[in-house]
């Protein structure tokens, strides 16, 4: 459960997880995201900036806002973008140029001589060989576009500092760049927020701007194993769900390393965030999201599953899934799915899409190796149409409302161990989480663990108790 974001930013930050649904937003539906294409990387930068003074407005904070990038590099030409449009700004800790440990050993070597800069200016080109141009993505020599913006933004500094003193030193040179980056860290009280996304962690602002969401930077280029794509995702995932209120996602079709301009690609994963955000034209609320719970966990509790290998089949498909994804298997499918599964037996993927618990991520991620499962395996005899009561409706009118036994037997117990415990009853479990365990009635605890707001360590604490309680009142 998210205190923290609306429904429509986590619906749309968790489409770049594989198998994963969203957290359960615990506010009223905002704004949906926004998916901006520039020109280039100066056009994006201007274009952010324009934005946060729109969403400001007169009267509003300019702390309320964010840029987030995913590598140092890209946090300085965003801060000068403000700062061109009046908009105070200021960088996280860690996310300046002058973090990296390799720009401080080029630094350090330029700072200890007094030869020209002019002279040394052959020590600031990239990694990358001029001979061997790339574009910056992981195909390109050497794979690292962070790298390669880095000493690009060192580079365009070397040449603004030649500019004021064109007989400056490298020592010189050092002293000033050091200058310019505690300018960058603006510590004024109502500033724009431009961090890195490693260095936002455990932050979060009313309004987020993730920028430079293209190819080789998200991920990034020299993320090229399964495990290292899935810390990027995770990554970006962390990015997008710093925003509160309204989210904003930008890319630029051209940017700049050094004196060379290349064509850019859009992230791989933005396609699932135009899907997810595509797909919140009728979003789903917190009590119709309740009662599609309990009609599935009814399902579930109704129906069982027939002893045959195409089960077995999509159980070992469903661990594998998940320890790919590093989630429990039931976020990739649990069994109420796979009771529907086995009763519909879809042969599309127009049909898996009728299917309880499959929208159209889990049907992108799945689908095909669902159907190839299916396909392989001869039906088991009883699994001739859905099940009964896969077709029976959830009547919320006939659930135990606030006034029937389960609840008040639930408050009365959450009421007598706050006041042992001396802590509000809400520190036990609030009322949202109350009416969804009258709604869902978990009959163990791995039920219990899948009730909106209760996690590991109320299961832990409180939840054989909770099911005593509901079961001594019926």
């Amino acid at each position: 459960q998210n205190y923290r974001s609306t429904p429509q930013i986590l619906r749309t930050a968790a489409a770049v997880l594989v198998g994963q649904d969203p957290m359960l937003a615990d506010r009223d539906p905002g704004p949906d995201p926004v998916i901006e294409q520039y020109a280039d990387h100066e056009a994006e930068a201007a274009g952010v900036a324009r934005r946060i003074r729109d969403v400001r407005g007169p009267d509003g904070r300019w702390s309320d806002h964010a840029i987030l990038v995913r590598t140092n590099a890209q946090v300085e030409p965003m801060v000068a973008a403000l700062r061109a449009a009046a908009i105070p700004a200021r960088t996280r800790a860690g996310s300046g140029l002058l973090d990296r440990a390799d720009v401080k050993a080029q630094l350090a070597s330029l700072g200890g001589s007094d030869q020209p800069l002019a002279d040394r200016m052959a020590d600031l080109r990239t990694f990358q060989d001029p001979a061997q141009p790339g574009d910056g993505s992981e195909d390109a020599p050497g794979g690292g576009t962070d790298r390669e913006l880095a000493f690009a933004e060192l580079h365009r500094m070397a040449d603004e500092f030649l500019a004021l003193d064109p007989g400056g030193t490298g020592r010189g040179f050092l002293a000033w760049a050091r200058s310019q980056g505690r300018e960058m860290a603006d510590e004024a009280a109502d500033a724009v927020d431009v961090s890195s996304f490693h260095a936002a962690k455990g932050l979060e602002w009313p309004n987020v701007h993730v920028a430079g969401l293209e190819h080789g930077l998200v991920p990034i280029a020299h993320a090229r194993d399964t495990e290292a794509r899935s810390e990027e995702r995770r990554l970006l995932y962390m990015a997008l769900s710093r925003a509160e209120d309204r989210l904003f996602c930008t890319w630029a079709a051209q940017r700049t390393f050094g004196t060379r301009t290349s064509t850019r690609q859009p992230s791989m994963w933005l396609p699932d965030l135009e899907a997810a955000i595509a797909g919140l034209d009728r979003p789903v609320g917190r009590a119709e999201g309740a009662r599609r719970v309990a009609a599935i966990r009814r399902q579930a509790t109704r129906a069982t599953l027939p002893d045959h290998p195409v089960v077995a089949a999509l159980r070992e498909h469903r661990s594998t899934a998940a320890r790919a994804a590093d989630v429990p298997p039931y976020v990739v499918f649990n069994d109420a799915t796979l009771v529907d599964l086995i009763a519909r037996w879809p042969t599309t993927i127009s049909e898996l899409l009728e299917v309880s618990g499959i929208g159209p991520t889990k049907a992108d991620r799945h689908g095909t190796a669902i159907l190839d499962i299916l396909a392989a395996h001869e039906r088991p005899d009883q699994a001739t149409g859905p099940v009964a009561a896969a077709t029976e409706s959830f009547d919320p009118d006939a659930a135990d409302g606030s006034g029937g036994p389960v609840h008040g037997a639930l408050r009365a117990w959450r009421a007598e161990v706050s006041r042992a415990a001396g802590i509000p009853a809400y520190r036990v479990f609030n009322n949202r989480t109350l009416d969804a365990l009258v709604e869902l009635r978990p009959g163990d605890l791995v039920e219990l663990l899948d009730v909106p707001g209760i996690g590991r360590k109320t299961l832990d604490a409180y939840g054989e108790a909770i099911l005593a309680a509901m079961a001594d009142a019926g």
